[in-house]
């Protein structure tokens, strides 16, 4: 496959009403106190009257409707970039890791792939193997149970290792780690249905639905345990059909004492209340992810509630800017518009989906001189690692979208 400009020719539309086009027009250029967005505004800039996102967040219209045809954050009207102008995949190619090369060659490049078992056996993941405990866990640094709160870091740190060894190594249920992992995940799902311990006896939708996300991806989609745990999930949903963490809606000065609130009766969620698209972008990669589930009208109806939130700000206080939209990590963790793009290409959206095409455009738009793009986090080793990887999924997206 050819990502660059070569090869894709075809343009997204994006598609505004003409009383959005005057409205756009108006506003364009002066958001009041002094505030012009400049060309090359992008990556979280800010002015006098707060972020683009923010002061989008106040109307119907894209984000990119206030910028002009020129600035390098999003291209509007007539003409929208479609095409990489940089071609990612020889840099990928130069990184010195097997892994990264092997999923390359078989998901962008289409070339025929070895077993899937020969990254078994590479360093990285025989090492994450040799120090998994007898009980399917892994040792927290430092760590163990909260005695306060209840806390389970040990799952935490099982979460965080379960994310490397299915999404880079691409473990399955085939691997006796992947069993003992899978045995230790569901000693911790209560009678309700959803697993718990991160947040000592309170609800964790997020963490729930990234750790049934994965056992699925490992090839656990028809165990009975997945399905009461995706049940479980949309039981829990908020009136507007998205999730919250309920200890979100709680002051954290009302969190006290700690040591009798993260371990008590377990906090029921406030359904009127606005869904966090922190909470709702994780849970939908679970439903994304089962091919029986991802096409639950419940499930459509969050997926439209997330994508209208692309480049807002969060309702609550938990990586609450506009700014972690562009915040990237892979493995995935939390919620952002990568991973965003990446559950609503498995649940069916297409380019021509206006939000869609205003989140392809950001990465179209933002390339690196090095055809990467930024992540958001710091420099060093394991961040340009990241970045690699971030770059193979954000390539896997631009070709879902144009296959779609």
């Amino acid at each position: 496959m050819d990502l660059g400009a070569s090869r894709i020719r075809d343009r997204v539309p994006i598609l505004l009403t003409d009383s959005a086009r005057t409205q756009a027009r108006k506003m364009r250029g002066d958001f009041g106190s002094g505030c012009t967005i400049t060309p090359g505004w992008h990556r979280g800039d800010t002015c006098s009257s707060g972020t683009l996102a923010q002061r989008q967040q106040d109307t119907d219209i894209p984000a990119s409707a206030f910028l002009h045809e020129s600035d390098s954050l999003l291209v509007t009207t007539r003409k929208r970039r479609t095409s990489l102008p940089i071609d990612p995949i020889p840099v990928l190619l130069e990184w010195d890791d097997p892994a990264l090369t092997y999923f390359v060659q078989k998901d962008l490049l289409e070339q025929r792939a070895r077993p899937i078992r020969m990254l078994w056996d590479l360093k990285p993941a025989a090492d994450l193997v040799r120090k998994q405990l007898p009980d399917g866990s892994w040792k927290y640094p430092g760590k163990t149970v909260d005695p306060r709160t209840k806390e389970d870091y040990f799952l935490l740190e099982t979460f965080r290792n379960l994310r490397v060894l299915v999404e880079q190594y691409g473990f399955t249920r085939a691997h006796p780690t992947l069993q003992k992992t899978t045995r230790y995940m569901f000693l911790r799902q209560t009678a309700e249905g959803d697993i718990r311990g991160i947040l000592g006896n309170q609800y964790m939708p997020y963490y729930h639905a990234a750790i049934l996300e994965l056992l699925i991806k490992a090839g656990y989609a028809g165990d009975r345990r997945v399905k009461k745990g995706l049940d479980w999930l949309l039981a829990m949903r908020q009136d507007d059909g998205g999730w919250i963490i309920p200890v979100q809606a709680i002051p954290p000065a009302k969190r006290k004492p700690w040591g009798s609130f993260w371990p008590g009766p377990t906090i029921q969620p406030d359904r009127a209340k606005p869904h966090a698209h922190l909470a709702t972008g994780m849970v939908l990669r679970a439903f994304a992810a089962h091919p029986a589930y991802r096409r639950r009208p419940e499930v459509l109806l969050a997926a439209r509630q997330l994508k209208e939130r692309f480049f807002k700000a969060d309702a609550y206080g938990d990586r609450k800017g506009p700014e972690y939209w562009l915040k990237f990590q892979f493995p995935f963790w939390w919620s952002n518009l990568l991973t965003a793009l990446d559950s609503l290409a498995r649940l069916g959206f297409t380019r021509q989906d206006p939000e869609v095409a205003l989140a392809l455009d950001w990465f179209v738009s933002n390339q690196d001189k090095d055809g990467l793009w930024p992540t958001g986090y710091s420099s060093g080793f394991m961040a340009r690692a990241n970045r690699r990887w971030v770059g193979l999924a954000i390539c896997r997206v631009l070709k879902a979208f144009r296959m779609t």
